[in-house]
């Protein structure tokens, strides 16, 4: 908390010691198999109390410093990404476990008709299930934005060298960013744009997992813990103006047997998602 030359102070209790904290449990379904002794055995709850205080906000209302200034928000690879992105990637870049989860999130939060923008955008929106009046779809890479075939409109923009989102204000009514707020440099001035260009009322989601493109992902990413990089994510909504904020994580599903990676990990990757509300006027 605390460190002179001669004292440092350590705060050793938990940091969701002060909120009352229910705990309710659910059993979804149980897996092939679970008749055999032996193999894994994992606890949810063990599980769920270990880490979640790091996104607890700290008693005075000051900002949590995770890190996240000028030598934080720096790259491996600081050349400009059109350059990394020039060539297409048209896959997937989480597995269906994970995107399903991902596309049920939206399909929650965007109301019928809306106008929505994803942002960072490539072939696949994850808005299946969704209706959108538009879809504006703004990435690095034409190819990519001109195979998704929701797309309403396909913008070429690098935000990491623009710090404008060519909107106007109250334009739109939901903002998306999938797996992609990683690599945003300038996330203040982004977020703030956002905001923006948001109708009273509208959300902007963004969801994200561990896997990325170390190369390119701002240093402090990677030096964080899962959990930590919901509450800096969270905090970029707070200090952007947006209300009420949510967090979602989903984490422990098998890896669905037709993944590539099956055989490597057993779990499905996981669904980290941060959400606020632009104020109602």
């Amino acid at each position: 908390m605390a460190l002179d030359t001669q004292t440092m102070h350590v705060d050793l209790n938990h940091p969701l010691a002060r909120f009352p904290f229910p705990v309710q449990c659910r059993l979804n379904r149980v897996l092939p198999g679970s008749e055999r002794r032996g193999g894994r055995c994992m606890s949810p709850l063990d599980d769920l109390v270990r880490y979640p205080g790091l996104v607890a906000p700290l008693p005075d209302g000051a900002p949590t410093d995770f890190g996240d200034d000028t030598n934080g928000m720096s790259r491996m690879d600081e050349r400009e990404d059109n350059v990394f992105y020039s060539s297409p990637r048209l896959v997937q870049q989480l597995d269906a476990r994970a995107l399903e989860t991902i596309n049920a999130l939206y399909q929650r939060l965007i109301p019928a008709q809306a106008d929505v923008l994803d942002l960072m955008a490539s072939h696949d929106s994850h808005l299946q299930g969704c209706s959108p009046r538009s879809l504006h779809v703004l990435g690095l890479n034409a190819q990519e934005l001109d195979a998704n075939r929701v797309a309403t409109e396909q913008l070429v923009r690098d935000l990491n060298q623009s710090k404008t989102l060519p909107f106007d204000d109250a334009s739109l009514d939901a903002v998306v960013c999938t797996a992609s707020v990683e690599y945003l440099v300038q996330t203040s001035d982004i977020f703030t744009e956002v905001l923006r260009i948001l109708r009273p009322g509208g959300v902007f989601v963004a969801t994200f997992s561990n896997r990325w493109f170390p190369t390119k992902a701002i240093q402090v990413w990677g030096e964080l813990h899962e959990f930590e990089r919901v509450g800096m994510v969270t905090q970029w909504l707070q200090q952007a103006g947006f209300h009420s904020l949510h967090t979602l994580s989903s984490r422990g599903w098998p890896r669905p047997a037709d993944d590539p990676h099956y055989g490597e990990t057993a779990l499905s990757d996981p669904v980290y998602a941060v959400w606020g509300f632009k104020p109602s006027e």
